[in-house]
């Protein structure tokens, strides 16, 4: 786990965010290196653990709202045919 919260630090400490590649294939290293560690964590351990699946989640929700705005930006851009999916968006 040392590994994965070592790299999570990394990655807070950047300045351009990751690619969502790089974001899949950091989740599923910290789900298989909890699915074999996890009965046997120490204290420390499991706090690193927890710091790390905590951004885990916090990235993931603030992509889910990243793509939402974008979409809505996009649609934003299109000529008169997208007015009527503008106003569908308004109830959204």
């Amino acid at each position: 786990m040392q590994k994965q919260y070592d790299k999570i630090q990394y990655f807070l400490n950047m300045e351009e965010e990751i690619t969502f590649k790089e974001f899949q294939d950091f989740y599923k290293e910290v789900v298989n290196e909890l699915s074999t560690i996890h009965q046997g964590m120490d204290e420390e351990t499991l706090w690193k653990a927890l710091f790390v699946v905590e951004n885990i989640i916090s990235n993931a929700d603030g992509r889910v709202k990243e793509t939402k705005v974008q979409k809505r930006r996009n649609i934003a851009r299109c000529p008169s045919v997208c007015s009527f999916m503008q106003r569908i968006l308004v109830f959204v």
